[in-house]
């Protein structure tokens, strides 16, 4: 590879350097890099706290900077002499973004638009009017405040956002946005789908189904957008879902294995010995019978492998409108079982899909994935960080 002196890659991340986010950011790749890469890591300024919960296992690199104050943030990005291409992975409602780009704006730093499928149920489902009636009645104060400086960091962040330069989809669902406009869209796989990839010459149909847990009862972007009280009664959610294991264990004479998420960091609450496994996922879905979810990125691999889906919700996530409209839209998109775990009757509520737990529609299940989760017409096998230095 070419040396390319003074060009710099920073990525902005508010997430920790765990083993899943190692292979996903592509560490490995990026650290041989001839250009300046850097990942800034502002997950310490952005909540001090949730950066500690999730520090147990963090691996270390060269390129991963964990930013501790504004100060080390200003030393950091003073460093960076001559082209400075940015990608911003935290989003724009953040006043620290701002900062960022104002700074940069004296640098003539250009973004780089990294676009890619995050909640694909927030895709499905569309809001209605009665839904943001419904929102606005129900806001209280926290609520307020926090849509209002939203707002006003959005509108900071919109008007002083460096120029940009190109935009990377890995979603076929942004082709309408983008592909008229007056700039290069490139187009990548998806992590999800490379990953996928690796397992496809490997499918089986072992009498298991995965669980995707996706911690929860108290996950990471609850705690960094709502703070530290969980939405959902967690004693309630975990009695109710090995209850509903219980049941489906028996009845369909199977067994279920916890997929843990990357970033789960206390015990998975399983009562009845699960086997439980952590970054493990895409392997376990090629190779098993069906999968069970609430509404995880990572049904991406229960599609492309043609798996069974059931969906799971409880009361508590009617609390939250996007989460319920979102599970129940994916239900509907892909013609699959949904499950209430607090109503508790599973035996009626199974008999209301006639069509029973190995059903999967494909001409949905195949109109899903040419719709959103591949570029059909690239067949590059490069990872999406990766495909980034082609470009520069």
């Amino acid at each position: 590879m070419k040396i390319k002196k003074n060009i710099n890659l920073v990525f902005l991340v508010k997430q920790n350097l765990d083993e899943h986010n190692f292979k996903r950011f592509s560490i490995k790749s990026l650290e041989k890099s001839k250009i300046n890469v850097r990942f800034f890591n502002l997950l310490k300024i952005l909540n001090q706290r949730v950066f500690l919960d999730y520090s147990k296992k963090n691996l270390k690199s060269d390129i991963y900077v964990n930013i501790n104050n504004f100060k080390h943030l200003y030393f950091e990005l003073r460093k960076l002499k001559g082209t400075i291409y940015l990608i911003n992975d935290v989003g724009e409602n953040y006043f620290t973004i701002s900062l960022i780009y104002l700074f940069l704006l004296f640098k003539n730093a250009k973004t780089i638009k990294f676009v890619k499928l995050g909640s694909v149920s927030a895709e499905l489902y569309k809001f209605s009017l009665k839904d943001y009636s419904n929102k606005l009645l129900n806001f209280n104060l926290f609520g307020v405040i926090k849509f209002f400086t939203n707002f006003i960091s959005n509108t900071i962040n919109y008007l002083f956002s460096p120029k940009l330069f190109k935009v990377i989809s890995t979603s076929p669902i942004f082709d309408k946005y983008y592909k008229n406009l007056n700039f290069d869209y490139i187009k990548s796989n998806s992590f999800e789908y490379l990953e996928y990839c690796k397992y496809d010459n490997q499918k089986k149909n072992e009498n298991y189904f995965v669980f995707l847990d996706q911690e929860q009862e108290f996950n990471f972007d609850h705690k960094i957008n709502y703070g530290f009280k969980p939405y959902i009664n967690i004693n309630n959610y975990f009695e109710n879902l090995n209850c509903f294991f219980d049941f489906f264990e028996k009845k369909f004479k199977t067994q279920i294995i916890i997929a843990a998420s990357p970033r789960r960091e206390k015990k998975f609450v399983n009562k009845s010995n699960r086997k439980v496994y952590k970054n493990l996922t895409p392997k376990l879905v090629s190779r098993c019978r069906g999968v069970i979810t609430h509404d995880s990125i990572s049904i991406s691999y229960a599609i492309l492998n043609k798996k069974p889906l059931i969906f799971l919700y409880n009361n508590d996530m009617k609390k939250k409108l996007i989460k319920i409209k979102g599970i129940q839209a994916l239900s509907n998109y892909l013609d699959a079982i949904i499950i209430n775990l607090d109503k508790k009757n599973f035996d009626l509520q199974f008999k209301n899909f006639r069509e029973g737990i190995n059903f999967v529609n494909r001409a949905k299940y195949n109109d899903f994935i040419k719709s959103k989760l591949i570029h059909i017409n690239h067949n590059k096998k490069i990872y999406p960080y990766e495909r980034i230095l082609e470009i520069l």
